[in-house]
This record gives structure tokens, sequence and C-alpha cells, in this order.
């Protein structure tokens, strides 16, 4: 039995490499900033800050309770509003590795965690999306960190499902895990066993009961999501996840990730972990396909949790090599996996490289945006290239949504911030989705920088 100053030092321990891994991760991934989306939360939070109800439309993303919780906490200390957001994004990231270290130490021991973080760590989608803050990283790490608590003691409930519950304000996928626990590890005693189903249900509801008071409509976030799935021309419906989905696991996790995890699987089974790690495996993919199969999109950042599952996976074989205990065939391939990675790794070090620049360089121009918008404007509205720096501005300028307006809608007099193409690619005009910059209004112009111009037009 762990004593509670054992469980404390552990605890601090972790939070310690959790804080340490997030800081070497910012500076690794090239620091970042907040996608749109995560841009969308701050308006939101706003609005919650002003007892106004938050602007939910078909317009905006879906929004998330726990990142809506969260963009409250953050407008309320702007101007370091993105600097929360960031602070949070790159604490998951730390919570994901930490999260996937620990899960592979009680699985396969300790060099196959430390290779299961790596091997995760240098994945370029979660170097982007860990950049960019998304909600999705946030999601994995609370997955991860319940499949480790179930890794602990097996059937452990409680601690698992609260974990899980949790995740399910972040996404709806969490639901359907967490589900597939309760029916897995539920107890006999049906008063014990409802207990736990309160975890089970309390997300789902909690998520229809805040969609319907801001609303009126429970299932606001599932219908608008596939309402607007064609706009976003990803691949949707069981056509779609059957096409694509095994090519974006493989995008994702990356080829040797995926060749290594099979003979890891194999190894889990010899090792009496396979019941554990192929069922957190199925239950994350699981989780994402059903959505899908629904009407929602299918997005590579879904996945990330079932991508550090199968670097866990992948790192097993590192354990016989380790422990030496098996037949030579078994080692063998245990080797063989290692320079399957090995040469992954030479693979994979050009695309980590080109995601770090592109972050670099996408930062870069967003801050020069800034720049020239300044601290003030000299009239409003403020008046953008297009829907996607409408959140992003109003959050900037601390201002009310409808003083920001989309440059496609209306351009009254007021204050235009505009960019030049190349300061906008993958900013405003995203390569391979719709949506292009409104032509540039003429106007006296207020101040430039690096591409992007304020200009001015108020009223007499």
């Amino acid at each position: 039995m762990v004593s509670a100053r054992a469980a404390r030092h552990g605890t601090l321990l972790g939070v310690g490499a959790v804080a340490i891994l997030g800081v070497l991760a910012y500076f690794a991934y090239g620091g970042g900033f907040p996608s749109t989306d995560a841009s969308w939360t701050l308006v939101w939070g706003r609005e919650l800050l002003h007892l106004d109800a938050p602007s939910f439309t078909a317009d905006t993303p879906t929004p998330h309770p726990l990142s809506n919780a969260l963009g409250l906490v953050a407008a309320a200390l702007h101007p370091a509003s993105e600097t929360v957001l960031l602070a949070v994004g790159y604490a998951a990231v730390g919570g994901l590795l930490v999260g996937t270290f620990v899960l592979g130490q009680r699985l396969f021991g300790a060099a196959a965690g430390i290779l299961a973080a790596v091997l995760l760590a240098s994945r370029d989608t979660l170097l982007f999306y860990g950049a960019l803050a998304y909600v999705d990283v946030v999601f994995s790490a609370l997955v991860i960190w319940a499949v480790a608590l179930e890794a602990a003691r097996p059937r452990r409930g409680v601690p698992v499902l609260a974990v899980l519950a949790v995740a399910g304000l972040a996404r709806p996928e969490a639901w359907l895990i967490a589900g597939a626990y309760w029916l897995y590890a539920r107890p006999d005693d049906r008063r014990e066993a409802a207990k736990w189903a309160v975890l089970v249900v309390a997300p789902p509801l909690l998520w229809a009961t805040l969609d319907l008071l801001a609303t009126g409509e429970p299932l606001f976030s599932f219908t608008e999501t596939r309402g607007s799935t064609p706009e976003t021309g990803r691949p949707t419906g069981l056509g779609g996840l059957l096409a694509e989905g095994p090519r974006i696991i493989a995008r994702t996790a990356r080829p040797d990730v995926c060749l290594a995890a099979i003979v890891g699987l194999f190894v889990a089974h010899r090792l009496g972990h396979l019941k554990l790690l192929a069922g957190a495996l199925v239950a994350t993919a699981a989780a994402t396909a059903v959505p899908v199969v629904a009407g929602t999109p299918l997005n590579d950042r879904y996945v990330i949790s079932t991508m550090a599952l199968l670097c866990v996976a992948a790192a097993a074989p590192l354990a016989l090599i380790v422990h030496g205990r098996e037949r030579n065939a078994w080692r063998l391939a245990a080797a063989a996996c290692m320079l399957v990675l090995l040469a992954g790794a030479v693979d994979q070090a050009p695309r980590l490289s080109d995601r770090r620049n592109d972050v670099v360089d996408r930062d870069t121009r967003r801050t020069a945006a800034r720049d020239a918008l300044g601290l003030d404007i000299p009239c409003r509205p403020l008046v953008v290239p297009n829907v996607r720096l409408v959140p992003v501005a109003a959050s900037w300028l601390d201002v009310p949504l409808d003083q920001v307006l989309d440059g496609h809608r209306a351009v009254p007099p007021g204050s235009y911030l505009w960019g030049t193409e190349a300061a906008m690619r993958n900013l405003l005009v995203v390569e391979g989705r719709a949506g292009i910059a409104a032509p540039r209004p003429s106007a006296p112009i207020v101040r430039r920088r690096d591409g992007w111009t304020l200009m001015a037009r108020c009223p007499a």
C-alpha cells in the first residue's frame, strides 16, 4: 500500500515533469498561438464574463464546455488571455507525454515508457495541434491518464470514470469510452454500479443542458457540427471512414509506429497486457468512428489518443531486449522493430522540421497583424478580410463580437485590417479549405507592419 507521503511525492514529481516537458515542448515546437477555434472560446468567455449569452451559431466552431470554462478564465485575464490558452495547451502536451510514459512504464518497463513518450513527442501531428492550443490535446491527455490509472489497478472504477467525465466535457468521444469501461468494470452491486453510472451520463447531460440554455436546442453542438460537415471538405459517413480512416491513422502515427505496434501487441499478449492495451485502442478508435458514421467530420486531431496508444504498443518490443528473458526469435523481432523505428525517425525528422517552421512562420505573421492593429483603432467597427480573423481581432481588442465584421458581409465606415496574400496564407486563407479574403477596401493608411495594413475611414 502506498503511503500518503509517497503519494504526495509522486504527485509533485508528476506535476513537475508535466511542467518541464511542457516548457521543453514550447521551445522544441517553436512557440505557437491559439487557433481560430481557441480564439472563439475567448470571445464566448468574454460574453459569459459579462453575463451575456454566448454567440453560438452555425458559423462558429463546436462549443465544448471544458474549453468554454477555460475561455472564461482566460478572458478574465486579458490582455494575457492568449498566453493563458497557450500555457494550458502546452501543459496538456506535457501531461500527454507524462501519461504516455507512465502507461508504457507500467505495462512494459521504464525504457519502453521513455521510448513511447519520445515517439509521441516526435509526431508532427502533436507538434502542430499542441502549438495551436487545440482542446483535442487536453482531451487526449485525460484519456491516456485514464488508461494509465486502469493499468495501475485493474477495474479501478471511479477514478478512471472521473477522469473520463472531465474528458467528456472536452469531446463527446469520452462518453462512448466511459460507457464501454462501465460495461467492462462495473461492480456486481447494483447500487454501486448506479453510482458509477452517474459519472458516465453526467457529461452528456451537462453538455446538452448548456446547449439548451445557450441556444434553446439541447443537441445544438451535434446538429450544427453535422450540418457544417460538407463545408469542411473532410471525410464523413461510413464510406469516408473506411476510405480515409486507415490513411489518417498511418499519417498521424506514421507507418513505422504502426508496424512496430503490430509486433508490440503480440508482446503485450506474451506479457499479459493485451486486454488493456488492445481494449484501449479499440475503444478510442471506435469512439472516434461512431460520430463520423453519424455524419460529423473525420479530422486527424481526433485520433491523437489512438496515436499515443500506438506509440506505447510500438515501444513494447523494447522490453524484450532490455529484460532479455525471451527466446532469440522474439528478441530478433524486437530488434527489427527498433530498426524500423530508427528508420522512421530519420524519415520523420524533415516532417517535424517543416511543421516547426510552419508554426514559427504563422506565429510571426500573426504577431505582425496584432502589431498593425495596435492597442486601439481610430474608430469602430473593425472590418477584417474573412470570418477566421473575427474572433481573433475581437479578443485582441477585448470588444464585443458585433464590433468586428467579416468583410464579405459588410464594409461600413470604420477601421480595416488587411494583409497581403503572403501574410494571410494559412492564417485566413487556409490551403485545401473553402474561404477567401474579401477585396481590400480603399481608405487612408494608419500603419503598416510586415505585410499587414491598418486603414480607417471613420464616419464624420
